[in-house]
């Protein structure tokens, strides 16, 4: 009777022991997600900078492209005035 006894409270205290240790790793898993989450807003904030700045690059390459077809323009105008004088 005795060892039985012995046996449920060496199972009782299993038990409180592995609650424990669910308890600590269900925070540690929390504590996971949060990182998680917030390594994804880092991404989803580098992502919008990312998209700006590809648009403004965009934005400079045409501008570029306009001031090149203006050069060559000027170009073309002063090579007639020359000819012409």
């Amino acid at each position: 009777m005795a060892r039985k006894e012995l046996k449920i409270n060496d199972l009782e205290q299993l038990k409180i022991n592995l609650e424990s240790k669910v308890g600590e790793l269900e925070n540690e898993i929390s504590g996971k997600e949060n990182e998680v989450n917030e390594l994804k807003d880092r991404i989803n904030s580098l992502e919008a900078v990312l998209d700006e700045t590809q648009k403004q690059v965009m934005e400079l390459k045409d501008l570029i492209s306009s001031k090149e077809l203006e050069i060559e323009d000027l170009k073309k105008q002063a090579g007639r005035a020359k000819q012409r004088s």
